[in-house]
């Protein structure tokens, strides 16, 4: 495929200085909301998709924490 698209391989000739391999190999945390959105939300915060869920997110209008222990 690279040479296809008339690419080649590059590979950097050092590694970073200020690499830090025990970050780069232990994962953070990841925070997955589930948040439901329907037209309703679309409309107030005249977004969609991620943005929808920016908005809503600095709008504190997060669902109950009910709702979120179910999933």
């Amino acid at each position: 495929m690279l040479k296809r698209h008339g690419w080649s391989w590059q590979q950097p000739a050092r590694r970073a200085i200020e690499r830090d391999d025990e970050a780069v190999e232990l994962p953070g945390h990841i925070h997955f909301i589930v948040q439901p959105a329907g037209t309703e939300d679309m409309a107030r915060f005249d977004a969609f998709g991620p943005a929808l869920q920016v908005a809503m997110g600095e709008a504190r209008c997060f669902p109950p924490a009910v709702e979120v222990e179910r999933v």
